[in-house]
């Protein structure tokens, strides 16, 4: 994922099959965090996998204690 020229993390999409994917998202320079970024990037892969590949069933895991990104997932539509 790049923001501003800058190479400050990625999103992928692991294990496709049955239509299901797992979503991968990670900001690796903090100052960018909580602007919003990890949730466009993330959102426009979901729409790449629906797209190309047919997801339409989304998993991913994070830290219980990281509520930033639970609440990312959540925003996405993944349910504990």
């Amino acid at each position: 994922m790049e923001y501003k020229g800058e190479l400050i993390g990625y999103t992928d999409l692991a294990y496709i099959k049955d239509q299901r994917a797992e979503l991968g998202i990670a900001i690796g320079v903090s100052q960018y965090w909580g602007k919003g970024i990890g949730f466009e990037a993330s959102r426009k892969m979901m729409e790449y996998g629906l797209k190309e590949f047919g997801i339409n069933l989304f998993h991913a895991e994070t830290n219980e204690y990281n509520m930033a990104s639970r609440r990312l997932l959540e925003k996405l539509g993944i349910k504990k």
